[in-house]
């Protein structure tokens, strides 16, 4: 684990209502991933890691309710920016169209 500042491998991307893979541009693979919600309201955003196919992942992003749990998802509220330490080359889907930016790296 990384304790320095969050230092970018890679271009920002931004996540669509559809999965979206975040990749580095340079030799080294990233295992945080800087999110930041460019929205004025709270979304969700889901993550899947790459699979050994090379195939699309099923990433659905919807809110957990009340005895429904849901998987590699996380609520971010309006405006927020945070650091994950996710799986390299990950997927990534929003809950709805251009709600968030996710750019690769290591740090925090």
């Amino acid at each position: 684990m990384q304790n320095n500042a969050f230092q970018p491998f890679g271009p920002t991307y931004l996540i669509t209502g559809g999965p979206v893979q975040v990749l580095t541009v340079n030799n080294q693979q990233a295992t945080s991933y800087r999110i930041r919600n460019i929205t004025v309201t709270n979304a969700y955003i889901a993550w899947s890691p790459a699979l050994p196919s090379g195939n699309i992942p099923s990433i659905t992003s919807i809110s957990p309710t009340a005895g429904i749990p849901v998987l590699n998802t996380v609520g971010m509220v309006a405006t927020s920016v945070e650091v994950f330490c996710l799986p390299q080359n990950a997927w990534f889907r929003s809950s709805a169209a251009g709600t968030f930016e996710v750019t690769p790296g290591e740090g925090i």
